[in-house]
């Protein structure tokens, strides 16, 4: 009998603690997207840490019309690229490949052409440098039944001998648009932690990308923000406590 009681005192317990613990994550919630983000959202009270997430798609959508003929208008400007061919001959550059980096570190003369689609099946880079092209092999592991991808990001180190080109990158850059294709004909140096190119020519194309490619660039640019805005107020508000990671339930919920 003083065993059953026992028990049952420890289930109250537990169950007053656990209720006392999601009602101290309720207030939070609440304080949060009240005094933050304005806002009484169901989305936001279960989910605060993801509502920056949610609010940045929800106003990409709303303003995907102006920030596409925006970015078009930039994208536009790329045909009327004037470039100095003056000394330069395009049959003295071969293109290389990742692979064909091998182990040398110095590689005169080379071609490197790289697109991002923005096509979630196509390969792309991670943005390291705000200039910058990239090599990228794609094989098929048939022993481990996957693809294999490798790819080595270079930075472009004298984009300033190309203002023309470095204003369009700016603007675009500038919307969180990476959506294009550069090719670069120069010097590549193999780096340990990163290559670089010193360009003696870099050409712009325009490429033509779906709208969700726009949307998914203006969302993602305006989570940026929102996050960062997200992550200063918490940590000033709650010096103690970490700071919320996204979480995979906002692709689902």
């Amino acid at each position: 009998m003083n065993k059953f009681v026992v028990l049952i005192v420890i289930l109250i317990i537990g169950g007053g603690y656990y209720l006392y613990e999601d009602q101290k994550e309720k207030n939070l919630a609440k304080l949060i997207c009240s005094e933050h983000f304005e806002t009484s959202d169901k989305k936001c009270l279960d989910e605060y840490w993801n509502y920056s997430f949610r609010l940045s798609s929800k106003i990409a959508k709303k303003n995907l019309p102006e920030y596409k003929k925006k970015v078009k208008s930039i994208e536009n400007k790329i045909s009327s690229i004037k470039y100095n061919l003056d000394n330069f001959n395009a049959l003295e550059y071969g293109p290389i490949t990742y692979s064909g980096l091998g182990l040398d570190r110095d590689h005169k003369k080379v071609i490197i052409s790289y697109k991002d689609t923005g096509d979630f099946f196509d390969v792309s880079c991670r943005e390291d440098f705000q200039y910058q092209t990239c090599l990228i092999s794609k094989s098929y592991d048939y022993n481990n039944d996957k693809d294999v991808v490798n790819s080595e990001i270079v930075k472009i180190t004298n984009i300033e001998n190309f203002p023309e080109i470095k204003k369009i990158l700016d603007e675009l850059h500038s919307h969180n648009f990476h959506h294009y294709k550069i090719v670069v004909y120069g010097d590549l140096n193999k780096g340990i932690i990163h290559s670089t190119i010193k360009a003696d020519l870099i050409k712009l194309e325009k490429i033509d990308v779906p709208s969700r490619v726009y949307e998914s660039s203006l969302s993602t640019g305006i989570y940026i923000i929102k996050r960062g805005e997200f992550e200063e107020y918490f940590k000033k508000k709650f010096p103690n406590k970490n700071i919320p990671k996204l979480t995979n339930s906002v692709f689902y919920k």
